[in-house]
């Protein structure tokens, strides 16, 4: 028994597998690809490997009157990985006024119990070293920079969420310090940014270099400023 092609029928299939040519085709090209900014474009990416959540519990007296010392927790912050064993922070997120007990969440999700190795009081900085002999895999060391005015800083925070923004740098002076709520603030550089409670230890970087860390924020004349001190000369 013969069958016969219908020539409607020859005709509809090639003009689906027409069809499904020509989409192939688009799609291969990229004209129906939404443009992409490239890495090297979106430095706020390119750090958020290197921020890291701080939270810190400190051994403090009893705040209803018993006279015990107990263990509390006092807040939390954000730092910067420098390198395998060690990071940054503002000193303010892990100050205690007996035994802090400072734990570090990575962007991996992996937490650590890290001490304090190193503080500058007078630029309101701590560096921070794991407490345990293990030493993470795959840390790249930060590029250090010094910071310019003009320059475009953009913020990497871990904490209350992970982002980050970024602002053109308006004021570099050499670093200062003011006593206020019970602490002492410093800083030696200003921009327009979103600066949050939880962001203090979060690194400013510059092209990708980093430049600093969040010490607090100002607002003057309507306008917050985020503030940040330096980060020169704390490497490990």
């Amino acid at each position: 028994m013969r069958v016969e092609s219908h020539p409607h029928v020859i005709a509809i299939t090639v003009a689906v597998y027409a069809a499904l040519i020509a989409i192939l085709i688009i799609l291969g090209s990229g004209c129906a690809h939404y443009p992409r900014v490239p890495a090297e474009d979106r430095p706020l990416d390119r750090q958020q490997a290197s921020a890291v959540m701080i939270e810190m519990f400190c051994v403090a007296d009893d705040p209803f009157g018993s006279g015990e010392v107990i263990h509390m927790r006092s807040g939390h912050g954000s730092a910067v990985l420098l390198d395998a064993r060690h990071m940054l922070t503002a000193l303010h997120v892990v100050a205690c006024p007996y035994l802090p007990d400072v734990h570090a969440t990575l962007a991996s999700g992996k937490r650590l119990r890290v001490v304090v190795s190193r503080e500058w009081r007078d630029r309101d900085l701590a560096l921070l070293e794991i407490a345990s002999a293990e030493a993470l895999a795959g840390i790249k060391p930060p590029r250090l920079a010094l910071a310019v005015e003009g320059a475009t800083a953009c913020t990497s925070v871990a904490w209350p969420e992970r982002g980050g923004n970024c602002g053109a740098i308006e004021a570099v002076y050499p670093v200062t310090c003011q006593t206020a709520g019970g602490g002492t603030w410093c800083h030696s550089m200003r921009a327009p940014l979103r600066v949050t409670p939880g962001n203090s230890g979060g690194g400013v970087y510059v092209d990708g270099a980093l430049v600093g860390v969040v010490t607090g924020y100002q607002t003057r004349d309507g306008v917050d400023y985020g503030s940040f001190t330096s980060a020169q000369g704390v490497m490990p």
